[in-house]
């Protein structure tokens, strides 16, 4: 049963990384570009801000 469960999530994490490369090159496709994290500087030099 164990051996079952860990194929099972084996091909859960393989199927998500098909997933996302698959939307990477449909938003390719589209012309849409890739979000990138921007990061924004506050008052204090050991703290930022990202944003998706």
């Amino acid at each position: 049963m164990m051996l079952h469960i860990l194929r099972m999530s084996e091909s859960y994490a393989e199927v998500l990384v098909e997933l996302k490369q698959v939307k990477k090159e449909l938003a390719e496709l589209k012309g849409v570009k890739p979000k990138k994290p921007t990061i924004q500087e506050t008052k204090y030099p050991h703290m930022i801000i990202m944003k998706k």
